[in-house]
């Protein structure tokens, strides 16, 4: 750190023109400069520099680099973000960016052997995780898909990172199963995912919400028969802005929320056949988008008005899937399908279990605000009393 800042915080040399703005600027940044032609500093400055002593500043010269500090891993996230990297160096089908990463954590003189042997503990827990029985009843499915690259015959493979999770009538949420889906397999693929699902103890289904995925319906209606499907609210509402110029797109985006904000079906349902008449001559590029099955994203009204919001939209995974893509940039192309799984696992299971914690944590803090309002009620009383 340069002398020139001192140890209370922003002593800062400016330049003329940079003095005149400051000049002319709030107080509060004036305070922040240590400038003679501002006159002596304020009361609260003087103050405490006379009550912090002055500190030497010596450089030292630090031989190698702070990097491998501050990547030391500590949770399990980041065991696995490490292995896979590791994993991924010593398959040489790194990207140029993972290789500097490497680089900088010392990965090249890393023993194969003992990598391999880590990533083996590490897809043990993940596949304990994936594969354990649903004892807790779930009405509510949501299904969704975070992209990625794997690495296959030498080429550098698109593939789906499907997630399935599990909504419980008193909203709480968890992770309950998730797989690798390559590019082209989709009917076989979903009836083998919601099967698992099903043989695993996920039964008393109620409804499913995701977006329009080729090949999910033909297996729901095979798995699950005459579980309603919901299209995601959210990404009906996108997909029918395409067809809108920008100018006209508020408009449009009010008039659907006004639809889907309706108290029952058929009054959203005529909503919706009102704003096609509306824009018919506008937009007919929105006619035709909203002519195709109405129904779909206004399922969710067969549910109870105080489950609604469980179940209209996934907006409740966006953090999660936002996640899981920063973790999948970071690697680039992942070596193999069980790299990608094992690191998958590891942070749908963290987050799982954090949703797990979330409802003990608030009940914590109720009864903590319960017992702190009977306590200053019986202190109020007492005060009254004397």
């Amino acid at each position: 750190m340069s002398p020139r800042f001192s140890t209370l915080g922003a002593s800062v040399l400016l330049s003329p023109v940079q003095a005149r703005r400051r000049a002319a600027s709030t107080p509060a940044l004036r305070l922040l400069t240590n400038n003679p032609a501002d006159g002596p500093p304020s009361a609260w400055l003087r103050a405490s520099r006379r009550r912090v002593p002055p500190i030497a500043l010596l450089p030292v010269a630090y031989r190698g680099s702070y990097l491998r500090r501050l990547l030391a891993p500590r949770r399990p996230v980041e065991h696995v973000l490490l292995s896979v990297i590791q994993q991924t160096y010593l398959a040489g089908s790194s990207t140029r960016t993972v290789d500097a990463l490497a680089e900088s954590v010392g990965v090249p003189g890393t023993d194969p052997i003992v990598v391999e042997a880590q990533a083996s503990d590490w897809d043990f827990r993940v596949e304990v995780f994936r594969q354990r029985h649903l004892k807790e009843a779930y009405p509510y499915l949501m299904l969704a898909e975070t992209p990625a690259l794997v690495r296959e015959a030498g080429e550098a493979q698109a593939c789906q990172i499907v997630i399935a999770v599990g909504v419980e009538e008193s909203g709480n949420r968890a992770v309950l199963g998730f797989a690798i889906r390559p590019a082209g397999s989709l009917a076989t693929f979903w009836e083998i995912f919601l099967g698992g699902l099903k043989a695993r103890g996920l039964t008393g289904l109620r409804l499913t919400t995701s977006n329009r995925l080729p090949g999910l319906l033909p297996a729901l209606a095979t798995v699950f028969p005459g579980v309603p499907w919901q299209r995601c609210r959210e990404s009906f509402i996108a997909d029918a802005l395409q067809a809108v110029p920008k100018d006209g797109r508020p408009a449009v985006e009010a008039g659907l929320r006004a639809a889907f904000a309706e108290p029952d079906a058929p009054s959203a349902m005529v909503a919706l056949a009102q704003l096609r008449i509306r824009f018919a001559s506008a937009y007919p590029e929105l006619v035709a988008a909203l002519a195709a099955p109405v129904a779909d994203p206004i399922t969710y009204y067969q549910v109870a008005r105080a489950r609604r919001r469980f179940v209209t939209s996934l907006t409740g995974l966006a953090s999660l899937q936002s996640e899981l893509r920063q973790s999948c940039q970071l690697v680039g192309i992942f070596p193999h399908r069980q790299a990608l799984l094992r690191l998958a696992g590891t942070i749908l299971q963290e987050i799982s279990e954090e949703w797990a914690a979330r409802p003990l944590r608030l009940r914590r803090r109720a009864k903590t605000a319960e017992a702190a309002w009977a306590a200053s009620a019986s202190a109020a009383e007492l005060a009254r009393a004397a």
